[in-house]
């Protein structure tokens, strides 16, 4: 889909972590009509209706479009929350900000979460993004033999 690699949009729009399909709750309009089927006036039409109640099964799709979704490649939609989220970290006045995939893992032994990868994208610093901090909720105190190694200085 040629409107996936305009604007240096690609990078934003998809992920090299390990994924089984589209989430049409939170898919942008681009995605979603890069599905079979879906035009750009469909997405519109999905993503309005994502917005009164989430999908919680690709038949309600098939339902608001009459579009069949047929994938032959192997991926599908999903509708469950993923483990992997987007965060993208900047700073008032940059040109460009740093972008991490980070992939919840809350029984791993060593940490709730990691890192897949990261990115530095461009961004558009004329665009007023919320600077305002949150308040972060108060540190708990962890016995220093149950601080996990990576977290240790060197």
């Amino acid at each position: 889909m040629p409107q996936l690699w305009q604007k240096d949009r690609l990078i934003e729009l998809s992920t090299t972590s390990l994924s089984l399909g589209i989430n049409p709750n939170t898919a942008p309009a681009e995605v979603l009509a890069t599905l079979p089927g879906v035009t750009e006036e469909i997405a519109k039409i999905i993503i309005a209706q994502r917005k009164q109640t989430p999908f919680t099964h690709e038949g309600q799709i098939i339902q608001i479009t009459s579009v069949p979704l047929n994938f032959s490649i192997g991926a599908g939609i999903i509708v469950i929350p993923s483990d992997t989220v987007r965060i993208t970290q900047s700073s008032p006045g940059l040109p460009w900000a740093l972008q991490y995939a980070i992939k919840l893992t809350p029984n791993n032994t060593d940490a709730p979460w990691h890192i897949d990868y990261y990115n530095r994208v461009s961004i558009n610093p004329s665009v007023s993004t919320n600077t305002e901090a949150l308040e972060l909720p108060p540190r708990s105190t962890v016995a220093p033999d149950k601080i996990p190694s990576f977290l240790l200085p060197n």
